[in-house]
Parts: structure tokens; C-alpha cells; sequence
């Protein structure tokens, strides 16, 4: 694909024809706020967060799915970009749970931090808030779907990354859910990244519910053992304990995925069973 030269906030930059509009600004250093857009899945573009103004557009375009053109002229901060921002941001806090100092997700929450800079401190909707039923979805994920923003992350996940497609959307408007299809719940020995990808406390982590928060905890680099692989990880640790493991980005070997295994088998370093001596056979 040729250079091109585009213009962004009154700055001339040189791109790829073709190129996503977001993939430009996040090369750039230029903050776009977005929910649904993942650097790895699919472009979907139904949270409708990253709203820009393009100059001869109808109307403020997604920057996820706006590829670029010769000559474009873009405005991510000027005041149609800014008040289209702002009136998803109300729409997606319409519905939202004001329950941060319970949530899991507090600390590393993506809506807390675009709420922080696009939120409002008066809400104008007074109705009740749509209130979703949790389903068990297994052993490793816990569920809290009424905080659920319908960015279809861990849909996209499980089609395109997992191979397999066990979560899907029913319903529509208000009335869509995000639940899996089977009442087994998810199988997939890459669920754990569902947790990863979700951008708020929907998805979180069951073994480690409840017990710390982010900033509390030492963080230190480290490769998993158990994939054969070499993925990246990061140990989390808490007074000499380890609490969680997440996965660190390396493009060349695990790009920003780990394994179900190297997730959450930290449980048996303090397990009752665990052998911390050499056994002996003795008379037998």
C-alpha cells in the first residue's frame, strides 16, 4: 500500500491507503477512547466509543472501522468529537451498576478510565437500570452480566483466537444478553483470556475474587511452564504469595494470549496436597 499524507488534530501524517483510522492514532500517540476494538480480534464497531470527526462525513465516523484516504482531515478533540464521546458514554452509564468499590475490575476497568474523561457527575436518567441474571459458566469465570456493555470481545475471541465460538448475543437493544450457547459453560482451554479482553467487571477471574486489588500487588516478568511455548507472563504477587497471573504481550511468541494452565495453576503452589519434601518408600 502507497504513503499517503492525512491530517489529524491540524498535524500532517504520513500512512498506509487503507489503513484503520485507530490504528493510525494509537501509532500516533493519539488518545481515541474505545471499547469494543481489540488489536487482535475483528473490527466490530457496535460501542461506537471511538466517534471522530471527519471533515466532509455526514456525521462523526467510528475511527475502528473508518479506513484512511489522501488528503483526509480528522478532529479527535474538537467539540462534534467530543460531544459524540460524551453522549455514548452517557448511554453506555445509563444502564451500568454504580458498584466499583465491589467490583474486581476497580483500579484496571477500561469504563472507569474513559468515564474518568467523557462521564458525567449528574446522571439525567432516573428509570430503573436493566438487571441481568448471572449463569455458572464454569470453575475459572466469574460472571457479573448486568455490567456487561455488549463490546462482544469475548465473542470474537472465542470464534477467532479459541477456535471455538461458546459465547454469542441473544436478544436485542436492552434486552441483549452475552451468555454461552451450551449449559456446560466454556470449555475452552483459552477462557481465561476472555477475562483479559473484557473491558469491564463482567468477566472476571472466580479463583481470585474478592481478593485483592491491582496496585496492592508486586509485579514481576516471567515465562509459563506449562504450554511449552514460552509465553510471557506476568506474576502477581502480594507478601510473598503469588495472587494472579496475566499474560504480557510478546508478538513473536504468545502476541497477548496464555493458557488456561499457566493462568491459574499458581493455586497449587500453596495447595494442601503440594509435596515440599522427597517421599521415601519405605517397607514395600
Amino acid at each position: 500500500m502507497a504513503d499517503i499524507e492525512i491530517e489529524i488534530d491540524g498535524n500532517s501524517i504520513n500512512a498506509k491507503a487503507g489503513e484503520m483510522l485507530i490504528t493510525v492514532t494509537d501509532r500516533e500517540g493519539i488518545s481515541v477512547p474505545r471499547f469494543c476494538y481489540h488489536k487482535k480480534l475483528s473490527i466490530a464497531a457496535n460501542c461506537r466509543m471511538c466517534l471522530v470527526d471527519v471533515e466532509g462525513a455526514p456525521k462523526p465516523q467510528p475511527a475502528c472501522s473508518t479506513p484512511i484516504a489522501d488528503g483526509m482531515k480528522i478532529h479527535t478533540q474538537n467539540e462534534k468529537a467530543k460531544a459524540s464521546q460524551k453522549a455514548v458514554m452517557e448511554f453506555l452509564l445509563i444502564n451500568h451498576p454504580l458498584d466499583c468499590p465491589i467490583c474486581d475490575q476497580g483500579g484496571e476497568c477500561e469504563l472507569q478510565d474513559v468515564a474518568m474523561d467523557y462521564g458525567s457527575d449528574v446522571s439525567r436518567f432516573t428509570e430503573g437500570k436493566r438487571i441481568v441474571a448471572d449463569s455458572d459458566i464454569g470453575a475459572l469465570i466469574q460472571t457479573d452480566m448486568t455490567r456487561c456493555i455488549h463490546c462482544t470481545r469475548c465473542v470474537r475471541f472465542g470464534a477467532e483466537v479459541a477456535g471455538i465460538m461458546e459465547m454469542g448475543g441473544t436478544g436485542r437493544g436492552e434486552d441483549m444478553k452475552i451468555e454461552p450457547f451450551l449449559t456446560e459453560g466454556i470449555q475452552s482451554e483459552l477462557s481465561g483470556n476472555m477475562i483479559d479482553v473484557c473491558p469491564v467487571g463482567a468477566l472476571t477471574s472466580k479463583p481470585f475474587r474478592y481478593e485483592l486489588r491491582s496496585w496492592q500487588m508486586n509485579a514481576v516478568s516471567n515465562v509459563a511452564r506449562h504450554d511449552l511455548v514460552g509465553s510471557n507472563i506476568i506474576t502477581q504477587t502480594y507478601k510473598g504469595k503469588v495472587k494472579r497471573i496475566v499474560a504480557k504481550d510478546n508478538e513473536s511468541i504468545n502476541e497477548t494470549w496464555i493458557s488456561d494452565r499457566d493462568r491459574f495453576s499458581y493455586e497449587g503452589l500453596s495447595h494442601e496436597n503440594r509435596l515440599l519434601a522427597p517421599q521415601i518408600k519405605v517397607e514395600g
